[in-house]
């Protein structure tokens, strides 16, 4: 155990800052040991509470938050390797599982809110067959997303996203059930490239969240404008 303290104390020892999208992120300044007490989720707590993150905060579109943080968290470990220049070979694994999930939920999503304003009762959806959510999508995105060749677009790189990972942990482990490898015959991703696809791909995508959500919601207020004018629903 000694030998194990001497060789990790030998590591990050100093404050540093880690400047990511221009702001300055601090770093412990000592490589710290578990100790007595500790707790990941205390009730409460007087630490910076600036750094408190609120969950369960909206119940309309609860899962939203969800595909949010895991692009934002994909978005700012692209901008350190973009600036930085390095950490690519490592980072390479969270990057594109995190905007895999955000596109798995953002079409999770799609599917229920398009769901919703037919008035169907639909499921979130299971499982992680990108090419099976997105035929579920497709229909109605075809009536809210504008040219057919965009979601000619979309639909080829929803698939190519799919075959590369298609059951959504290609980059969480090495290799799958069966122990084979999960990522056979890949030795490179360019991220500058990929971050400049995904942002399409993700903008698409969140702006149609956006009009079904909007849509819902100027349906809901209708449905209560008739009721309280004293109309039918």
């Amino acid at each position: 155990m000694r030998w194990m303290m001497m060789v990790l104390q030998a590591g990050i020892l100093h404050l540093t800052l880690i400047h990511i999208g221009g702001s300055p992120m601090p770093v412990l300044d000592d490589y710290r040991w578990p100790a007595k007490g500790d707790r990941l989720f205390p009730r409460e707590t007087d630490e910076d509470l600036m750094t408190n993150a609120c969950l369960n905060f909206t119940r309309c579109d609860a899962v939203y938050p969800y595909g949010v943080g895991y692009r934002k968290a994909g978005e700012i470990l692209l901008q350190w390797v973009l600036s930085e220049q390095r950490d690519q070979d490592f980072l390479v694994y969270p990057i594109v599982f995190l905007f895999r999930h955000h596109v798995e939920l953002m079409l999770k999503q799609i599917i229920v809110l398009a769901a919703r304003l037919r008035e169907d009762h639909v499921r979130f959806p299971r499982g992680h067959d990108l090419a099976s959510l997105w035929a579920q999508c497709k229909a109605r995105l075809m009536e809210v997303s504008g040219p057919e060749t965009t979601l000619e677009v979309v639909e080829s790189l929803v698939d190519e996203l799919g075959s590369i990972d298609p059951g959504s942990d290609s980059f969480r482990y090495h290799l799958d059930g069966l122990g084979r490898p999960t990522l056979p015959g890949i030795t490179h991703i360019n991220l500058h490239h990929f971050a400049l696809v995904m942002d399409g791909l993700t903008n698409f995508l969140d702006a149609c969240h956006t009009q079904l959500t909007e849509e819902n919601r100027w349906k809901e207020e209708s449905q209560r404008f008739q009721v309280w004018d004293g109309g039918t629903a």
